[in-house]
């Protein structure tokens, strides 16, 4: 697992990236075919896994994806996650998962010192109606 709470402490940079609409046998298909060997080289064993996004759309899996609910493996058993705001008392999380006490993880990493950029190229990150103003105000600069 990685450990997205050392990570974060060590000021590391982070580039997160969402593809949109990106299916999961397009996507394995290209990798298997040898027409996306610099995206190959930065996933884990050179390979997609399979996962499902908790929205049928962009702006609720990105509205997930900054709550920290990321795409799921198609499995009862599931890793840890990466980051999640603050649980309830009740709730363990792993030493590895990023908790912040925000709203958002972009509130989040902004109280750990980290500024946040997006470049947003589908409606919801649009800038030109307020929807799509939503999303791009949540980072310290957005184009």
């Amino acid at each position: 697992m990685i450990d997205a709470a050392q990570i974060i402490a060590s000021g590391t940079n982070i580039l997160f990236v969402t593809l949109d609409s990106l299916r999961y046998d397009v996507a394995r298909e290209a990798m298997e075919g040898g027409r996306t060997p610099r995206l190959a080289r930065l996933l884990p064993g050179g390979q997609w896994e399979h996962r499902q996004t908790p929205g049928t759309f962009t702006l609720p899996a990105h509205m997930a994806f900054f709550s920290g609910f990321l795409p799921k493996l198609p499995q009862p058993e599931q890793p840890a996650r990466l980051w999640e705001c603050r649980p309830p008392a009740f709730k363990k999380v792993p030493p590895e998962t990023f908790v912040f006490d925000a709203p958002n993880l972009l509130d989040g990493l902004a109280l750990h010192g980290y500024r946040t950029v997006c470049v947003g190229g589908v409606t919801y990150f649009s800038q030109e109606t307020p929807l799509g103003s939503v999303l791009p105000a949540m980072f310290h600069e957005s184009y």
